[in-house]
């Protein structure tokens, strides 16, 4: 049995309340199966290479490069001529394969997404290495290696599907089996969950077993919901949601568990500048503003993005810097409510309390007389102010500051390093739609989260040495 081995070593921290340091270090023996499923960062190519009759040609040279970066990864076939290619960063990449005796044989257009395991035999031509035979890969239309329940959301995708909240995780919700865990529930349509959660439920779950995942390091609170929900989409590239029969490389959970990848540089530089707006002019009227006029309304979100080399071939950097302010109104009415009016609003009970005042019994009169005012609030003039104070609409505030720095590295052929820096400042206030809660009764809350992820993928032993997995269909 062939082996080979891979050390990574993957360092997650944060420096908010609780969580300060997290240290993980893997050290694993990969043999027959060990590639058959890639894990939360990174896609994995095998294959063999054949000659002209379809036998397995040993010791053939591969190259795989990344078209936009100039990295390259190096492996060579096994003596069945079999290979696997783990760990590659998602990307576009061309493979480029040499043996002796043989034509070199290029393939160009591989996309590697999140997750994936990308099967590609090779097949040779007879001939001088300086005849070059190039080949454009096609996508496959049946993921035959994946052993899980998995869907994979692009760039394009994120860039292209409307957003209005600029939350990345909105584009779960066009994947099948993914519905709104925060919705109404259907016993009582009155009621919410009342538990906070990551606001997306796979297969009918309660949203609060999901795993989340930002460039391999833990991303959520513990019960779902995402430590980091205003991370730019600007900065995020893509992200795999896994339903189910997943490997624990993918993340220990009873739920989902959603990988995500950010964005990095390349060897040309390139940004973005953008804004998105909207206003009460540009908005129907809400249903619940029974108010004179329009009440005010705005949601802005401006953001830069940069990314280029810091040295050609070797050291990138990515960017994005976004600031979101919103300002949504909050309806209340206590005043024309009947619970204010007290018995004012109930004739019978009004009947009833004039009867008393009309009885001639001075008892029952005189206490009438004392209990009336209390039995409709409006009357009190300190609870008639409090009514009036809170009635109207009022602007609920939330603002954040999102940052996103990520430096790429690879020194050589063997080595690849990974840094991460985000942080977030946020303020907001707590009226909410609920009219349980008073507006003068609300306060405010700022907080302050700062993330960083460093991850160093190092092969010991050539990767050439993996065999590949079984094939399945």
């Amino acid at each position: 049995m062939q082996g080979g081995l891979l050390w990574g070593i993957s360092v997650t921290g944060s420096l908010f309340v609780k969580n300060f340091f997290v240290l993980t270090a893997i050290l694993g023996l990969s043999a027959l199966s060990a590639f058959c499923q890639s894990d939360a960062t990174s896609a994995t190519l095998k294959g063999t290479v054949l000659d002209v009759q379809g036998a397995g040609v040993s010791g053939a040279s591969l190259t795989l490069s990344n078209a936009g970066k100039g990295t390259t990864i190096k492996t060579q076939s096994g003596p069945d001529g079999s290979y696997a290619l783990p760990p590659v960063p998602p990307g576009d990449y061309e493979l480029s394969v040499e043996a002796t005796g043989f034509q070199r044989t290029q393939v160009g257009g591989l996309h590697l997404t999140v997750g994936q395991v990308l099967p590609l035999d090779v097949h040779l031509t007879i001939g001088s290495v300086r005849e070059v035979v190039d080949v454009t890969a096609q996508p496959p239309t049946v993921q035959v290696e994946q052993v899980q329940q998995a869907n994979t959301v692009g760039e394009q995708q994120i860039e292209g599907l409307p957003n209005v909240t600029r939350n990345f995780a909105e584009s779960l919700f066009t994947l099948p089996g993914v519905s709104s865990s925060n919705a109404m529930r259907t016993q009582n349509a009155a009621a919410s969950t009342g538990f906070i959660s990551s606001g997306f439920s796979i297969g009918g779950s309660n949203g609060r077993n999901n795993l989340v995942t930002i460039d391999g390091g833990e991303n959520e609170w513990g019960d779902g919901s995402l430590r980091t929900p205003n991370i730019s989409q600007e900065s995020v590239q893509e992200f795999q949601m896994n339903r189910s029969s997943f490997a624990a490389e993918f993340g220990f959970t009873a739920g989902t568990a959603l990988n995500v990848v950010t964005k990095s540089g390349s060897n040309s530089f390139h940004g973005s500048l953008y804004t998105y707006f909207l206003d009460e002019h540009t908005e129907a009227r809400n249903y619940f503003d029974v108010f004179p006029g329009k009440a005010y309304e705005q949601h802005v979100f401006p953001g830069v993005t940069v990314g280029g080399p810091l040295l050609k071939n070797k050291l990138f950097f990515f960017t994005s810097y976004e600031y979101q302010r919103l300002n949504t109104p909050q309806f209340r009415n206590y005043v024309n409510t009947p619970e204010a009016q007290g018995i004012s609003a109930n004739s019978a009970q009004a009947g009833y309390i004039q009867g008393l005042l009309a009885s001639g019994n001075p008892y029952l009169q005189g206490f009438a007389a004392q209990v009336s005012p209390l039995l409709s609030p409006m009357n009190i003039p300190s609870v008639a102010a409090i009514l009036h104070q809170n009635t109207g609409a009022f602007d609920d505030v939330y603002s954040s500051h999102d940052w996103v720095l990520r430096i790429d590295y690879q020194p050589d052929e063997k080595d690849t390093l990974t840094m991460r820096l985000d942080t977030e400042r946020f303020h907001y206030t707590n009226i909410g739609a609920s009219s349980v809660t008073a507006p003068s009764d609300a306060g405010a809350t700022q907080r302050n989260d700062v993330g960083i992820l460093a991850t160093w993928n190092h092969v010991i032993s050539p990767a050439g040495q993996y065999r590949a997995c079984p094939s399945r269909s």
